[in-house]
């Protein structure tokens, strides 16, 4: 994979070679809005580690977190299907 930047914006592509990245990318990898992840930071609900006044996220973590936000959100479907179905 290349560094390939578009207009300022950091592509995909860039963002998986990195091991930490910065809340612009971390935003772009995630599809969100930055100030989206500046608030989850407040309320301590992404996994992050703070450098100084930088706050850095680390990319394994990030997938860990996904895949464990995938778990808990099907597992929480299900017992609510059941409550309201049987």
């Amino acid at each position: 994979m290349s560094n390939l930047v578009n207009k300022g914006n950091l592509t995909l592509c860039a963002a998986m070679e990195k091991r930490f990245l910065n809340t612009k990318e971390v935003a772009a990898y995630l599809g969100m809005a930055e100030s989206t992840i500046r608030a989850w930071i407040r309320v301590e609900k992404i996994p992050f580690s703070r450098l100084g006044r930088s706050v850095r996220f680390d990319l394994k973590k990030i997938n860990e977190w996904l895949k464990n936000k995938e778990s808990v959100s099907r597992r929480e479907f299900h017992l609510d299907f059941e409550k309201h179905v049987l």
